[in-house]
This record gives structure tokens, C-alpha cells and sequence, in this order.
């Protein structure tokens, strides 16, 4: 069997995901005023929605980040988007760094924006790639 993602569209994730996302955020309001909302997969056409709903962040997986910060307009930071397959379990140490640095570089203009793994963390990940990861972001 394998596995697989469903990526909702605009229309089914604003009639029917939205709703119950906004349910939990509003009653998580009084204790966490800054929400995260992440949705696997290409979710580029979802950027605009999520930022007018006032979620504070957005964890994304496979998208284009300048365009999603663009779509964003600054009403969300973006959370993301390191494939955590083909970057972090894949690539040496070094090259997560200058992918790192390079993602932090585009993004800088922007603002509002955290490096971070696309989607969870598989154990195969090298601690090395993670801590390249991580200094890439300070030094940025």
C-alpha cells in the first residue's frame, strides 16, 4: 500500500478545513495568541487563505517561498520549507548550509519568516545536517 498526501484545494480547505482550524484557534485565543498551521504538500494556493484567517504562522512543505511571502502580504511569518528527504536526509552537512543560507538570503527582504524542516523530521536525519541547519539560520 502506499501512502499519499491529499492537498486540498482553496475552495474544499476553506468550506470544510478552515472551520474547524479556526474552532481550535479561537478557543486556544485566551492562553496561545500566536497559532501555527501546517498542511503537508504543495499548498501554494492556500498561503492567501491561511494569512487572512490571522493563523500567526504557516508551516509549508513544497512550495515557492517568495511567491507564498508575496502571497502572505506580512499578515503570517512562513515556517519552513527544508524537504526534510531530499535536503536533510539527503545532503551532506555543507550542502544543507548554503541551501539554508541560500532560503534565509531570498526570504531576508521579507521578514517574517523561520527556517525550518518542510515537514517532520524522519530518524535517518544526521544531527550534522540539522546543526547546519540551525547555523545557517543564526548567521543569517
Amino acid at each position: 500500500m502506499q501512502g499519499f498526501c491529499l492537498i486540498p484545494s482553496p475552495g474544499f480547505y476553506e468550506k470544510f478545513v478552515l472551520p474547524a482550524d479556526l474552532k481550535v484557534k479561537n478557543r486556544l485565543a485566551d492562553k496561545c495568541p500566536h497559532t501555527l498551521v501546517h498542511i503537508c504538500g504543495k499548498t501554494d494556493k492556500l498561503v492567501s487563505l491561511v494569512a487572512e484567517a490571522g493563523f500567526s504562522v504557516f508551516s509549508v512543505d513544497s512550495i515557492d517561498m517568495v511567491k507564498a511571502q508575496t502571497d502572505a502580504a506580512r499578515r503570517c511569518a512562513l515556517f519552513g520549507n527544508l524537504s526534510p528527504a531530499q535536503v536533510l536526509a539527503a545532503r551532506s552537512a555543507d550542502e544543507v548550509y548554503a541551501i539554508s543560507r541560500d532560503l534565509c538570503a531570498q526570504m531576508k527582504p521579507f521578514g517574517r519568516f523561520i527556517l525550518a524542516p518542510g515537514c517532520d523530521l524522519a530518524p535517518n536525519i544526521p544531527l550534522e545536517n540539522l546543526q547546519a541547519m540551525a547555523r545557517a539560520a543564526r548567521e543569517s
